[in-house]
């Protein structure tokens, strides 16, 4: 069928929109929606649901996984530590550095014990996480594919997995182009690094950045593999297939409407997330609970304000590998040192312009990976 003019205008207007609106005319043909007929937002196809989730029960299963990922953190190493004291001295000599140190309470996030504990505590929390969210998707009746009146909790499970880890277009050029748009993202931080600290080329200047953070061992695993993983899964992948299957998702993407809670709601919750940081900085880093706010405050503005970059990229390549590469870009570079940059007066020009060249090519890349993905959204 074709399209008429308005249909255009309406794409071009409204960034968040359904490609139903495109199919209306093939669907006056037929009163009955197709079992097999799918919502776009963007290039991700999300199934229609025959029994959506209210807003409520939406919101508390994305509570449910980032309050199970977050209290794994602390529960769950306590009882390993105790499991893990009760081994024989023998086994205890083989990972010295697991069994030095304070108790886990007392211990530094940074911790060998502790980081490898969390890491395990989060992986569990992960698969109770899947079976919460698979229930929420057998309960809505979400169509993904299967031909059955119901579908089954083992069905919905293997889609939830399969979305949550890889995404619906894991390999996309979009998916590509967004790990592309991130690494040029920091082209200042590493010239200022080549420049200021290592007087290497660029590419040089990268090794030697991550042969710097090798040396952190178990804490750059964390940071820069591990965290980035478990947190694009839960906080991406798992909490948008909740969205996905709500009342107000599944109603606002038929009538092309603005879909703001995909934007606002995993984000805030990804950065509440990382509040339980106030603990370790009080506990452990002495400081102050005026201090420890303040600090915990901008951790909350600029983690709610990646998430929605990450959810945004999500959404535009339908691929949860390319939102934990960005996140994993995003961790080893970390925020880029302005104040040093702007200290020296002999390159802090360059530096500084690398920055604006940087931002403006990630900007502009984003922008096609968008016009990109409405095109696509558009011809379905």
């Amino acid at each position: 069928h074709t399209h008429t003019h308005t249909h255009t205008r309406k794409i071009k207007k409204i960034p968040l929109q359904s490609c139903s609106e495109n199919n209306r005319a093939a669907q006056a043909v037929s009163s009955k929606i197709s079992a097999s007929f799918v919502m776009n937002i963007y290039g991700v196809k999300i199934p229609v649901c025959q029994n959506p989730l209210s807003a409520a029960q939406s919101y508390c299963v994305v509570a449910a996984v980032a309050i199970g990922y977050v209290s794994s953190l602390y529960i769950a190493p306590v009882i390993k530590r105790a499991a893990l004291s009760a081994l024989p001295d023998g086994v205890k000599a083989i990972f010295p550095d697991l069994f030095s140190g304070r108790s886990i309470v007392d211990e530094s996030r940074d911790s060998p014990l502790v980081i490898v504990t969390r890491m395990s505590a989060v992986a569990a929390s992960l698969v109770v996480s899947t079976v919460v969210v698979s229930a929420a998707v057998s309960q809505a009746n979400c169509e993904i594919g299967v031909s059955q009146p119901s579908i089954s909790v083992s069905s919905a499970t293997s889609f939830v997995v399969r979305t949550a880890v890889l995404g619906p277009t894991p390999f996309s050029l979009n998916a590509m182009l967004a790990a592309a748009a991130t690494a040029v993202l920091f082209v200042g931080s590493l010239l200022h690094d080549s420049i200021l600290y290592h007087p290497q080329p660029l590419l040089q200047a990268s090794i030697t950045r991550f042969q710097d953070c090798t040396v952190h061992g178990y804490a750059r695993v964390r940071d820069i593999l591990i965290g980035p993983i478990t947190e694009e899964i839960a906080f991406r992948g798992l909490c948008l297939i909740a969205l996905f299957c709500s009342e107000p998702v599944q109603q606002a993407a038929r009538h092309s409407a603005s879909l703001w809670t995909i934007y606002v709601v995993p984000p805030l919750i990804f950065g509440g997330a990382h509040m339980h940081h106030i603990l370790e900085m009080c506990k452990i880093r002495g400081f102050s609970i005026t201090q420890a706010a303040a600090a915990a405050s901008f951790q909350l503005v600029y983690t709610t304000l990646f998430g929605a970059l990450v959810t945004h990229i999500w959404l535009l390549s339908g691929s949860t590998l390319a939102a934990i590469i960005v996140h994993a870009i995003c961790n080893f570079m970390s925020i880029p040192e302005f104040a040093d940059a702007w200290q020296d007066r002999n390159n802090r020009r360059s530096v500084f312009s690398a920055h604006i060249v940087g931002v403006v090519a990630f900007c502009s890349i984003l922008w096609q990976m968008q016009q990109g993905a409405e095109a696509s959204c558009f011809a379905q």
